[in-house]
């Protein structure tokens, strides 16, 4: 569960950047490949060995996001998922 927290903190602050940088939060984000063009700076690790996967929710230049990590299939913590939004919002509870 570490690995998600500690990963939806990162990918809040790379939000918040954007945030100051361009004017709005990004869009939805989907997949690992989007997620690494748009935040290169986000490097949890080889995406096989993470234990969640990751997805931003949010519509095109958002005003908000919703961050979340949901357990990968066959990984300990089945059925976990946590959320972190633009207004630091947290579901860090299973």
């Amino acid at each position: 569960r570490t690995e998600a927290y500690t990963n939806l903190e990162i990918l809040r602050q790379l939000q918040e950047q954007r945030l100051a940088d361009a004017g709005s939060y990004t869009g939805a984000i989907l997949t690992w490949t989007t997620m690494q063009s748009i935040f290169p700076r986000f490097k949890p690790g080889v995406e096989n060995d993470l234990n969640y996967s990751y997805t931003i929710t949010g519509a095109g230049w958002s005003t908000c996001f919703v961050a979340s990590a949901t357990v990968k299939a066959g990984r300990r913590s089945a059925g976990d998922q946590f959320t972190i939004d633009c207004n630091n919002n947290k579901n860090f509870s299973p």
